[in-house]
């Protein structure tokens, strides 16, 4: 079958797959001032059938990472590539150092863009029966090498229910609603 379809879209940023990383980058991108189109394989939602189904949506705990200290995070982060054989050269040490920088500011941002973040109740119970889970201010403590310097640093934080929505589900409803309020376009199917 050959067939031929038309393009009448523009963007400055196309943003490949709607998922949790592709709104977050096509909110970001469209609050820098570029125009953004999102492209998305799977089929739009019908009021009565969820058909989209990316990975941050059907994630259960639906959390982001939410370390207390940068310079604890960096030591637990080059932990982690030693453990796995990859080389924590300057350039290494580098990449790391800026991620553990936003990583600590994570929520702020999370915040801006409308999602609130929970409390207790926003923890599902599978989290808070982990061994060695800590919680804080509802923050989760629990690394998942808790023998690498640096990882009592490293929480995680949830998003708050959203009527029947908790975990990734609420996470993602709350991003969904970011990216309408912002008028960037969807290209389903």
């Amino acid at each position: 079958m050959n067939r031929q379809t038309g393009w009448t879209e523009e963007a400055e940023v196309v943003v490949v797959g709607y998922g949790g990383a592709g709104a977050v980058a096509a909110i970001a991108a469209h609050d820098a001032g570029a125009k953004v189109l999102i492209v998305e394989k799977q089929p739009r939602d019908s009021p009565t059938e969820t058909r989209h189904t990316p990975n941050t949506r059907m994630a259960g705990g639906g959390g982001w990472l939410w370390p207390t200290d940068a310079k604890r995070t960096i030591q637990y982060l080059e932990g982690l590539a030693r453990i796995s054989n990859e080389t924590v050269d300057a350039e290494r040490k580098e990449l790391f150092s800026v991620l553990a920088d936003y990583l600590v500011s994570n929520v702020d941002w999370i915040q801006e863009i409308g999602v609130p973040v929970g409390g207790e109740e926003s923890i599902g119970p599978t989290m808070r029966q982990q061994p060695g889970t800590t919680i804080v201010d509802g923050r989760v403590f629990n690394s998942d090498f808790p023998e690498l310097p640096g990882s009592e640093s490293c929480s995680f934080i949830f998003p708050k229910p959203s009527g029947k929505y908790r975990g990734g589900a609420a996470f993602f409803k709350y991003l969904s609603e970011a990216v309408q309020k912002r008028g960037i376009p969807v290209m389903w199917e």
